[in-house]
């Protein structure tokens, strides 16, 4: 595992062929498929670096190699092999917020397609765990650029993605400090929208109306 681990990160870089860099994604995927002790090697070999390179920020012809990288970093931080502080770090050291809200604009976009719309939810579900992470994690994830890109992309966001993008600034909102930042980013118009919007929809949009008024 130590051995390969290295080529794999070599061949995930965006200058190789989409075919080498494809079947790269389909291995690091199969990796981290098989057990927890063989994600735990290619973690320790260092394949942790090949997540960023996988996360490609050209969505339009790399989308299948951006699903299989959202697969694997949701597995991360499930299995919590790495203590969830270091992960998170480690991660917004690598880049991967921002890469992430690329693959949720774009993905919400394609909401209609079945496959897209999976790995949408997926998508925020890894952002929520930022959002519900220690102090430190809230406040890189707050003076970055991923707020007002994310409030950005709101407009095209149904129900459940509603609910998700709520509850993922619920959490960041919990913690006092980031309040004036979460203003600043434009907070109150957003929940103001939100709200206008949740009490339009029918069914789940009571989940979205009563999040914002908590």
């Amino acid at each position: 595992m130590s051995g390969i681990t290295p080529y794999l990160i070599k061949f995930a870089n965006a200058k190789y062929p989409r075919e080498i860099r494809i079947e790269v994604a389909f291995i690091v995927t199969q990796i981290f498929s098989i057990t927890k002790t063989a994600i735990r090697l290619f973690i320790a070999g260092g394949g942790i670096l090949v997540l960023p390179k996988l996360l490609d920020l050209n969505m339009e012809d790399n989308k299948d190699i951006n699903l299989l990288a959202i697969d694997c970093i949701i597995t991360l931080i499930q299995y919590k092999l790495i203590l969830p502080s270091d992960l998170l770090s480690n991660l917004i050291l690598l880049g991967i917020p921002e890469r992430l809200i690329v693959v949720i604009d774009t993905l919400v976009r394609e909401r209609d397609d079945t496959t897209s719309y999976k790995f949408l939810l997926k998508a925020f579900d890894i952002l929520f765990a930022f959002g519900a992470g220690p102090s430190h994690i809230q406040e890189k994830i707050c003076e970055s650029e991923i707020l007002p890109l994310l409030f950005e992309s709101a407009r095209y966001f149904d129900t459940a993605c509603l609910y998700k993008l709520c509850s993922f600034l619920y959490v960041l909102a919990s913690n006092p400090l980031l309040l004036n930042c979460l203003e600043n980013f434009g907070i109150i118009p957003l929940c103001s929208i939100l709200l206008k919007h949740g009490l339009e929809l029918k069914d789940d949009s009571a989940q979205v109306t009563i999040k914002f008024n908590t």
